[in-house]
């Protein structure tokens, strides 16, 4: 028969036990979310420096299109309406992308889990 003391004995390992096991498991999740941090933090920058890279690569063909207009003489006011005319463009561009993709990595996500669940 199992005496008092030893059913103490038994509680206290079964408690150590549990506890070392929750211990184990919250350091998984902990493990996990910091993958998961990191590989939304990936996709993040990498979305920043596409869309800097996207910019800069119109200004930088904006700022060619100037130097060869003023290579050939053309007049101050059509180079500034030509450039003006590029920067609209660039804004039209991305409010069109914003308006259409408003939320695309939000969209992929649920799409995705969507499909998961079916």
């Amino acid at each position: 028969m199992i005496e008092k003391d030893d059913l103490n004995e038994i509680t206290k390992m079964l408690l150590t036990v549990q506890k070392e096991m929750m211990s184990e498991m919250a350091k998984m999740f902990l493990t996990i979310e910091k993958e998961h941090f990191k590989e939304n933090e990936l996709w993040i920058c990498k979305g920043r420096r596409l869309q800097m890279t996207n910019i800069v690569n119109h200004m930088k063909i904006c700022l060619q299109s100037i130097d060869k207009d003023i290579e050939r003489k053309v007049s101050t006011e059509s180079v500034l309406n030509t450039t003006i005319g590029a920067m609209k463009s660039l804004v039209d561009v991305c409010e069109e992308e914003l308006r259409t993709n408003p939320n695309l990595i939000a969209g992929e996500i649920e799409e995705r889990d969507n499909g998961a669940a079916e």
